[in-house]
């Protein structure tokens, strides 16, 4: 028993391990190295991995096939919001709508972006920007960009916009920090603009090393004409 228990205990530490790395390559973009890494997590049964998993295999085939499905199940069977979606059939989407009021009533600003995914209703995504949640705070400042209308009266796209884009990359969300390092209001001051790029490039975001990489790289006269680093 000593021996099967510990047994149990190292494999379940695999499993963390590999949940682990696994969600943070997926995170990172990086999806075909992440899948051999969420395959063992997903099979140990954890509702994050099989929701990453099948969105691997999703992208991979352009489609949600039948492998990928099988995972979005299994993770919905978990009371998944994001995998009902996925699924989109009426069952599904019947037991998002139960499962979502009792967090909305607890002020829950994730469960206010699932309600806009389900409905799209954007008053549900006002709700969740109005929480501060990151993700909303991106998917608004686009809605915004896309349809002026949509910007509330007494403030100009841009204004609206800057203050999303500002308050998501405050918290860290690599895509409003990306986005908020070019806006007209950061870019007029480089030393500004390069401590937005370093922030975003210092949580292992994709496209911010990669910026950061070519900034430090320097053109052929040593000299960053975009960020206005000094070649060392």
């Amino acid at each position: 028993l000593k021996s099967l228990t510990a047994l149990i205990a190292e494999l379940n530490v695999l499993q963390e391990n590999a949940r682990n790395k696994g969600l943070e390559l997926y995170n990172l973009g990086s999806f075909r190295a992440s899948e051999p890494y969420l395959n063992i997590a997903a099979a140990g049964g954890d509702r994050a991995a099989q929701y990453a998993l099948a969105e691997v295999l999703r992208r991979q085939q352009g489609s949600i096939t039948d492998d990928a499905k099988k995972w979005y199940r299994l993770a919905a069977a978990q009371e998944d919001v994001y995998a009902l979606l996925r699924l989109g059939d009426s069952a599904s989407l019947d037991k998002a709508r139960q499962l979502l009021p009792p967090r909305i009533a607890q002020g829950d600003g994730e469960a206010m972006l699932q309600m806009y995914e389900l409905t799209k209703d954007i008053t549900w995504l006002k709700k969740a920007a109005g929480k501060k949640f990151p993700e909303a705070l991106y998917i608004l400042a686009l809605e915004y960009d896309r349809d002026n209308s949509l910007v509330p009266t007494g403030q100009t796209p841009s204004e609206a916009i800057d203050r999303l884009l500002q308050m998501g990359a405050a918290a860290n969300f690599p895509l409003a920090m990306n986005w908020y390092t070019n806006r007209p209001q950061v870019t007029q001051f480089p030393s500004l603009r390069r401590e937005w790029l370093e922030k975003t490039a210092a949580l292992n975001d994709l496209y911010g090393v990669l910026k950061y990489g070519y900034a430090l790289g320097h053109d052929s006269e040593g000299r960053d004409p975009e960020y206005g680093y000094a070649k060392s």
